[in-house]
């Protein structure tokens, strides 16, 4: 009798799964703790008061975030707990605890997360219910077949979302996304000098993300195809770590990837000293993934679902939308501050004299992704009370301030309107 086809994942290519989530977490808890004022203190961009009723399904002992020693602490906690993940000390219950601490400051600050906070959370999850590599029960391929669906389906899905906007149709999308100095690096920059090159590399991203994820599960069986797929999935985000500037969004996808590696490609690393997890309850963890990917899906189908919200925040959804929409406009901050000298300087991310045209590259006045982000929000958040906390965070933190004067400057990608000064927030610096 033929035996049945199994998935099989490597017991070296989840060790180096694990491994790549802990570097992955540690450096990003890491660079919170050193910005924890900006992005969670009291004087920071987000209150503790407005965190709570702008984000209703806050949830758990957020009452430990309101003081600095809660913010401080936790951090702290979390990055001991990160290294004891790295030397994957019980990594399936330590991959539980860090997701649900993650989940607790992810909704302190929602305006400084992105599209990489979401999948590394559902990744910690993953690892908790992916096999070892102990196979000797055919029940330990449902969380893998699990997997290998959700990871799938984020390029296809998004794909499909790419195909709806016209600038990808047209082969237009690349151009625009790294003519974007806040997306691009250096090298992306260059190659906007070659329109006819980033039509064609728009085609091979819109092949690749349709038809890769559609191969993928199709030779899920066969270990080395699936290998070159996954290979081929790798190499795509090392080349957008070169050309995109994108934070750790592309080494999180690159370690999405990894336990689909076979052990022979392990053999030219060192081998980890880590010794296999116990396999104990593989069928409880394969009803587990099968809970976890549906849910997925729900948070995806079903936003008007009155669970939404909820189950996002408890990190049970996936983004399908990076660049579907390209941006055909660049657009960065002045902030004219006027001190107690009577001298006004632009202080946004460092004391700069006033000038209309940035003095760098724009990418660098915007600083590292997760203040990009918050930035991006703060774009459309006129008429809401974000303007006026950013505002007043920038008074606390600047005590020789008197006045402030916050101008959206945008210029336009296409070359067909001119260079725009929108006034977006005054205020006087009362303390």
């Amino acid at each position: 009798m033929k035996e049945p086809k199994r998935l099989l994942l490597a017991s070296d290519s989840l060790r180096y799964f694990r491994l790549g989530l802990a570097l992955v977490l540690l450096w990003d808890l890491i660079f919170r703790f050193l910005h924890w004022q900006e992005f969670f203190g009291p004087e920071g961009f987000l209150p503790m008061q407005y965190a709570e009723t702008y984000f209703q399904s806050f949830w758990g002992p957020y009452s430990i975030l309101e003081s600095t020693l809660g913010v401080v602490g936790l951090l702290g906690l979390m990055i001991g707990l990160a290294l004891l993940y790295l030397f994957q000390i019980y990594p399936r219950t330590l991959a539980v605890i860090l997701y649900c601490l993650l989940t607790l400051i992810n909704q302190r600050n929602p305006f400084i997360l992105n599209g990489g906070d979401l999948l590394l959370r559902t990744l910690l999850l993953w690892s908790a219910l992916l096999p070892s590599g102990n196979h000797e029960s055919k029940w330990s391929d449902i969380s893998g077949y699990c997997y290998a669906l959700q990871l799938s389906s984020i390029y296809f899905l998004g794909n499909m979302l790419k195909l709806d906007n016209a600038l990808w149709v047209k082969g237009e999308a690349l151009f625009y996304i790294l003519s974007n100095s806040m997306n691009s690096t250096l090298l992306g920059q260059l190659l906007t000098r070659l329109p006819a090159l980033l039509k064609g590399a728009s085609y091979a991203v819109l092949l690749l993300q349709g038809l890769g994820p559609l191969l993928f599960l199709f030779f899920i069986h066969d270990f080395k195809k699936r290998e070159k797929i996954a290979l081929i999935f790798i190499f795509f985000h090392v080349l957008t770590l070169n050309f995109m500037s994108l934070g750790l969004f592309p080494w999180i996808s690159i370690i999405a990837w990894i336990p689909f590696l076979s052990q022979d490609f392990w053999k030219r690393f060192p081998k980890l000293p880590i010794k296999s997890q116990d396999n104990k309850y593989v069928l409880v963890r394969g009803i587990l993934a099968c809970l976890f990917i549906v849910l997925l899906f729900l948070t995806n189908f079903y936003r008007s679902s009155p669970f939404y919200k909820t189950l996002r925040s408890l990190g049970f959804s996936q983004r399908w939308e990076m660049f579907t929409e390209p941006k055909t406009h660049e657009s960065w901050w002045i902030v004219s501050a006027v001190k107690n000298d009577n001298t006004v300087k632009d202080i946004f991310m460092g004391e700069r004299e006033i000038s209309y045209w940035p003095l760098n590259s724009i990418a660098d006045r915007m600083g590292d992704d997760r203040h990009r982000k918050y930035f991006s929000y703060m774009e459309y958040a006129q008429g809401t009370k974000l303007p006026l906390l950013w505002a007043r965070s920038l008074c606390l933190r600047n005590p020789a301030v008197t006045k402030l004067d916050i101008f959206l400057m945008r210029v336009d990608l296409t070359g067909e309107k001119d260079l725009e000064k929108k006034p977006f927030q005054s205020t006087i610096c009362e303390r």
